[in-house]
């Protein structure tokens, strides 16, 4: 039985109640859905910990090895008002950009898209494009992960380049100080290895 902190390896397909398909780790269901994802693989979580969408998440919890099939309601939240932002169009002009309805664009960090252009009052909206929509996943949990290595691996991103030996993560790229005890806890609150920064 699966329970929180455990460490999984999963496939899952995720699919809007019309059955187009929106994310996969499956190669074969992107090509045949012509999604444009690369490098497909079977995922590591941590269970419980927010690595993938809520209610995906929390159904892992109890399961055992195998398929299993979920719905979930408004899985990305509700659509709200207040992210439908009114942005004057020297903003996009100071940026080089022609604004269009349907254009994504990143305004401060935040991912949008343009909904109306009317005269120099452009619409965009900040929802997470599936908000408000309700959604299925098929999930296969392949294993149980109880390598060490496998489970840092799950928590670092994949830029920040480090070795393992015996009992201990080498963590040899340059980390600003402040993500270096973000690391250090993520890594320490669940996986029970030494962590040593070769800067």
């Amino acid at each position: 039985m699966i329970k929180k902190n455990d460490f999984i390896k999963l496939n899952y397909t995720g699919r809007l109640d019309s059955g187009e398909v929106f994310d996969t780790t499956d190669e074969a269901i992107a090509k045949k859905e012509h999604l444009h994802l690369h490098d497909l693989k079977p995922v590591v979580v941590c269970v419980g910990n927010n690595f993938l969408v809520k209610g995906l998440d929390e159904d892992f919890t109890g399961k055992s090895l195998g398929k299993y099939t979920i719905k979930i309601d408004e899985a990305f939240g509700k659509k709200r008002a207040d992210l439908l932002t009114l942005i004057p169009i020297r903003a996009f002009k100071k940026e080089n950009i022609k604004p269009l309805p349907g254009l994504e664009v990143n305004i401060d960090g935040n991912r949008g898209l343009v909904k109306t252009v009317s005269g120099g009052r452009i619409i965009v909206d900040f929802n997470h494009p599936l908000a408000g929509r309700n959604v299925s996943y098929d999930y296969e949990i392949i294993e149980l992960v109880t390598s060490k290595k496998e489970q840092v691996d799950a928590l670092l991103p994949k830029e920040i380049k480090r070795d393992f030996k015996d009992d201990t993560v080498i963590i040899k790229s340059k980390v600003p100080e402040e993500l270096k005890k973000m690391i250090s806890k993520q890594i320490e609150d669940h996986v029970k290895v030494k962590i040593k920064f070769e800067d």
